[in-house]
């Protein structure tokens, strides 16, 4: 009863989905050199796709990203190896250069979508593993 007369004036709360902790894994960088990046994508898998990115010095083994407050929604996690630094993802032909790596490991389909690297991320903590690679496996 005292929530009726609360809602009248507004003081109820009304359930709303918590943002969530991301914890993303990058493992299998093939040196110590240049950065490693990894994104949320909320759009698809382009640059302007994933508005939420961090990157961090290389290093082998595993490098560990966080992301706070991420609101409920489905993300493609992308990761890549920047190995010369320079904060970009080098392509030829639209054929990835540097090392990169999609959440489900999608990465290894001939054409990954969004759709097939998307994850429901909720409140709580999501762990997320990505096992970079070389396209073709060169």
């Amino acid at each position: 009863m005292r929530c009726i007369a609360y809602a009248l004036i507004g003081l109820c709360s009304v359930a709303t989905a918590q943002a969530g902790t991301v914890v993303v894994i990058v493992e299998g960088a093939e040196s110590a050199n240049g950065v490693l990046n990894a994104a949320l994508c909320d759009k698809g898998l382009s640059e302007e796709g994933c508005p939420i990115a961090q990157h961090r010095a290389a290093a082998t083994g595993k490098v560990e990203f966080r992301f706070e407050n991420v609101q409920p929604g489905r993300y493609a996690v992308v990761g890549f190896h920047d190995v010369n630094g320079n904060r970009r993802f080098h392509r030829l032909l639209g054929m990835p250069q540097e090392p990169y790596a999609l959440s489900y490991n999608v990465a290894e389909n001939l054409l990954p979508t969004f759709g097939d690297a998307a994850a429901a991320i909720g409140d709580g903590e999501t762990r997320i593993t990505l096992r970079l690679r070389r396209f073709m496996g060169k």
